[in-house]
């Protein structure tokens, strides 16, 4: 039989199957139920329309995501919700699946890559990008992509290991020609690749370290100094040409320093949903993408009325939302994790500086442990990493940010979640077995208990109050 097939057949593959069917559910259910451009769809979705017209336009974007928008509408036939939604929808739904294979490629322990996967269906932001005409959801995947292949290729030899990195130069390319900071995930990399380098020549690659390390340190400067960023400029570069041709007066040179001027003249107030990244951790504003009171539900309810005024607060009896909000209970014990393995990370590093080498350190074990069992120094490092990569970079920008900025970063809260608990499971003492399915289950509840917020479905208000924990949430 061949190994995909078995790996089909298998629990994991099982396991993934269901997540990503149930990815597919929740993303395609109702997707045309608000028949109106809702949020960012005003912009993007016209842009992709503009490019099957032929029409020139400006967008404070690097023109990727609006292609792929365009591609939808193409292959769907039509400028109407469905047209423009349903491929974002579909790759939002492979989001969990790429997560999965990230966490393959750091730890091969079949629970802990389930666990990515499934912690990464629940998530309500992720949900609701998915689910209309955005450019995140192709952000995010390329940059898992990317990190995926770079990876992988660490651990081949001969031709694939050059093929690997080229095609993640590539596709890390193509996450900078969505957004500019799709340049985190690069910026991840190239932090993981270096403390590689710096701790082989400081301890070598010992045994604690697992295979890991090494295999990451033993990119060459000319590689990921030169073959590695010319394959990432020359997809991006290549990417603009069908946009410029579209706007034949502007230059390569010319719009780069275009998109440049315009988010730095952005003001930092310029909109009331605007947060500090210091805020996105904790998810203490999120965003209203869609608001509509109503006074009664119309007979379908997939298109309630959207235009004329809405109904006065003392009529109102059914409420449409769409909230772009993290599950808070995901949110939160992701940030928590994140915490736990900064400082675990830490207090290793420290006690390898301090005592030698052959002194038991606890948060790992054996080469082979570090493979199949136990939660190494090297996981936590590239999601730490990773998280701070995608994260720190907007501490010195000033122009008004949102939530959904924090998309990138947060999908390594994720994982470093499952990987806590995946640690929690596998212990003896049935008490921290208990605390991992404790917080499974509320991740669960958090996701079905905000979850009419995440699709839009009608609330009655005293059902919307009960969702909106904090006044920064409204």
């Amino acid at each position: 039989m061949p190994r995909p097939l078995m790996f089909l057949r298998s629990p994991l593959g099982l396991g993934l199957v269901g997540v990503w069917l149930f990815a597919l559910v929740t993303r395609f259910w109702g997707l045309t139920r608000f028949n109106t451009l809702v949020f960012d769809e005003i912009y993007f979705a016209r842009f992709g329309r503009n490019y099957l017209a032929g029409l020139p336009f400006f967008d404070a974007h690097p023109p990727l995501g609006k292609y792929l928008i365009a591609l939808g509408i193409y292959l769907s036939g039509h400028f109407d919700p469905w047209g423009y939604r349903w491929l974002n929808a579909f790759t939002g739904a492979l989001i969990p699946l790429l997560v999965a294979g990230l966490a393959a490629c750091l730890w091969r322990k079949p629970l802990f890559i389930f666990l990515a996967a499934f912690l990464t269906s629940l998530d309500g932001l992720l949900l609701v990008e998915s689910r209309y005409a955005l450019i995140n959801m192709y952000l995010l995947f390329f940059g898992l992509v990317g990190q995926i292949l770079w990876l992988w290729a660490c651990g081949q030899r001969g031709r694939q290991r050059w093929i690997g990195l080229v095609g993640a130069g590539l596709a890390l390319g193509c996450c900078v020609a969505v957004k500019w900071s799709g340049l985190g995930y690069v910026l991840g990399l190239y932090g993981v690749w270096g403390i590689a380098k710096i701790c082989g020549w400081v301890w070598g690659y010992g045994q604690r370290w697992g295979q890991h390390l090494q295999a990451w340190g033993n990119w060459s400067f000319w590689q990921m100094g030169l073959v590695f960023p010319i394959s990432m400029a020359g997809i991006y570069s290549l990417l603009w040409w069908p946009h410029l041709r579209l706007n034949p007066g502007v230059g390569f040179f010319q719009i780069q320093q275009q998109l440049y001027n315009y988010h730095k003249s952005i003001s930092s107030t310029a909109h009331p949903y605007c947060s500090a990244w210091f805020t996105w951790p904790l998810g203490l504003r999120p965003m209203s993408y869609f608001y509509l009171t109503v006074d009664q539900l119309t007979p379908n309810l997939g298109n309630p009325p959207l235009f004329g005024p809405m109904s006065p607060r003392n009529a109102t009896a059914w409420v449409y939302d769409v909230h772009a909000q993290f599950n808070p209970v995901l949110l939160w014990l992701s940030t928590l994790s994140v915490l736990i393995l900064l400082l675990g990370l830490g207090v290793w590093i420290w006690e390898r500086w301090q005592w030698d080498q052959t002194r038991p350190i606890q948060f790992s074990g054996s080469a082979q442990h570090q493979v199949t069992r136990q939660l190494t120094p090297a996981v936590a490092l590239f999601v730490v990493m990773n998280y701070g990569a995608n994260l720190l970079p907007w501490v010195q920008v000033g122009r008004c940010l949102f939530i959904y900025h924090y998309l990138p970063a947060a999908i390594f809260s994720f994982l470093g979640l499952a990987a806590l608990l995946t640690q929690a499971g596998i212990q003896s003492d049935i008490r921290w077995r208990g605390v991992a399915v404790l917080a499974i289950a509320l991740v669960i509840g958090g996701f079905i208990f905000w979850l009419p917020i995440f699709l839009g479905l009608p609330l009655t208000p005293l059902e919307f109050s009960w969702r909106m924990w904090f006044r920064s949430w409204i």
